[in-house]
């Protein structure tokens, strides 16, 4: 790879600047309040709704689009 690189024709990698960054949330460790979730990485994040509390969440996504941190759950 070295010497393709040399020559000029490296590979390419894709560029994440224009994509919207997420990851994914530990459903056992999300801890959801009164309007308010708790996050492992990011900690207390407000929300507009009230999540149900009884159900148990699956798949908990959180996305940053620059602005805002939003959290989709199945």
């Amino acid at each position: 790879s070295f010497k393709k690189y040399k020559n000029g024709s490296h590979t390419s990698y894709k560029s994440k600047k224009d994509l919207i960054q997420g990851f994914y949330a530990n459903y056992e460790r999300l801890i959801i309040g009164k309007k308010v979730v708790h996050i492992q990485s990011i900690g207390e994040v407000k929300t507009s709704q009230q999540l149900p509390r009884n159900k148990k969440t699956s798949n908990p996504r959180v996305t940053f689009d620059g602005r805002h941190w939003w959290i989709s759950v199945g």
